[in-house]
């Protein structure tokens, strides 16, 4: 059995499952709102506070070059004009750009950061939310999708009007640029959460383990298991994150390049765990929209992703690297379920 994410005796569960050490909590904690989301971070070690300080600075650069609804950001200037020189952009948001194609090609295009205009016209999450016509999603579909992003000669270009939306990738890039600027500072272990993706390191002092929370999609309790595993991403897609109801009908935030609507792929959440969060971040969106099946099969060729899949009708499928660390506590609502779906 491969497994790749040892458990560490050292650590804590997010937000709601207390670890059985009573041993009181020492570091620096520090919480704040970016990115529109509510980030959270833990540091243990001699530099605790000079790594909550460049935690909290280095979402806030990020934020300036990546939002969309920043005018002066490098996204936002890319979506007005159309198309910049590489000079004109800082290196990270090129790493960004770039590193998104990559992945949108390795993912046949189930992740794609050019669907700006189906994520604004269907406005999930926003006081614009609406069920499109059936002309608009044709409309909205030919101007995105990422063949209309290109490096060619210097410059980053869109085509067709096309419109950039990274939200589906952007935490995960900011969580490894996050772990480069910690990387010279004397830490014993620190765990970081950003707007529910997180990233764990290290140890803690009080030597309690890393749990990290799988999200009940029903509500009915705040996880339906938990992970045991460090130095790594933990980052989960769910239909239950951003939705609204019209005529009795969920629409959710996870848009299918394909048909232009939230994927319909017999999932409720797909959670990866990789040691590169930017790739677990847009695995977890493209694996959702393909669904458990080709999912499962897609993971079984990557060496660094594995995955949870909660199906909607109450399976839990693992990845072979995560059967030993995945701990199932609402098992009368919940089976994993074993071997290929």
């Amino acid at each position: 059995m491969r497994r790749i994410f040892p458990i560490l005796l050292a650590g804590f569960l997010l937000a709601a499952l207390p670890s059985s050490c009573s041993a009181p909590s020492r570091g620096e904690e520090v919480s704040f709102t970016a990115m529109d989301t509510a980030m959270t971070g833990r540091f243990y070690g001699k530099d605790a506070k000079q790594a909550a300080e460049a935690y909290q600075q280095e979402i806030a650069d990020l934020e300036q070059l990546w939002s969309k609804t920043i005018s002066s950001s490098d996204v936002s200037r890319l979506n007005q004009s159309g198309s910049l020189k590489k000079e004109a952009l800082d290196p990270r948001t090129v790493s960004l750009l770039r590193r998104s194609m990559e992945i949108s090609e390795l993912t046949g295009g189930s992740f794609d950061p050019v669907l700006g205009r189906l994520v604004s016209l269907w406005g999930i999450g926003t006081e614009q939310e609406q069920v499109p016509e059936a002309d608009e999603l044709v409309s909205a579909s030919k101007e995105s999708g990422a063949e209309h992003l290109s490096e060619k000669d210097g410059s980053f270009t869109l085509s067709g009007n096309a419109q950039l939306d990274l939200g589906g990738i952007s935490k995960g890039a900011a969580t490894d640029e996050i772990r480069q600027s910690l990387s010279g500072l004397s830490l014993d272990g620190y765990l970081l959460s950003l707007g529910g993706n997180i990233y764990v390191s290290g140890e803690k002092p009080d030597q309690s383990e890393w749990k990290i929370g799988i999200s009940d999609p029903d509500g009915e309790s705040a996880y339906l298991g938990y992970l045991s595993v460090s130095d790594c991403a933990v980052i989960t897609s769910g239909d239950y994150e951003r939705f609204f109801v019209r005529d009795g009908i969920r629409y959710h935030h996870i848009l299918d390049r394909a048909t232009g609507s939230p994927a319909q792929s017999g999932l409720r959440s797909v959670t990866v765990v990789s040691k590169d969060a930017a790739l677990a971040d847009a695995l977890s969106t493209a694996l959702f929209v393909v669904g458990a099946e080709k999912g499962l099969a897609f993971c079984g060729q990557q060496p660094d992703a594995e995955a949870v899949f909660v199906t909607d009708d109450g399976f839990v499928y693992l990845t072979d690297g995560l059967k030993e660390c995945f701990t199932l506590t609402e098992e009368a609502r919940y089976t994993i379920k074993d071997g290929e779906k």
